[in-house]
């Protein structure tokens, strides 16, 4: 088994903020990364999310990022229910 050397890390940070009196919140996602051998990356995103009732609510967002390798770009949503 070959061991691998290369190391990595990041930080970031996301938030969410509701706008008053409506079920809607603005979502909001940044972050940076550094890697061996001169590795770095940062991406960032922002989308919307909805409250359907107290268990379940949906969202769509948006993510770009960029890194040694390429750039990244998608659309994406998901649906959120608590039991």
């Amino acid at each position: 088994m070959m061991r691998s050397t290369n190391h990595a890390g990041y930080i970031g940070m996301f938030g969410v903020r509701p706008f008053e009196g409506t079920k809607w919140s603005m979502i909001g996602l940044m972050g940076v990364g550094a890697g061996s051998g001169g590795y770095s990356s940062y991406w960032g995103g922002a989308g919307l999310s909805y409250k359907l009732n107290d268990k379940a609510s949906f969202n769509m967002f948006g993510i770009l990022s960029e890194d040694d390798f390429g750039t990244n770009n998608k659309l994406g949503g998901s649906f959120s229910y608590q039991f």
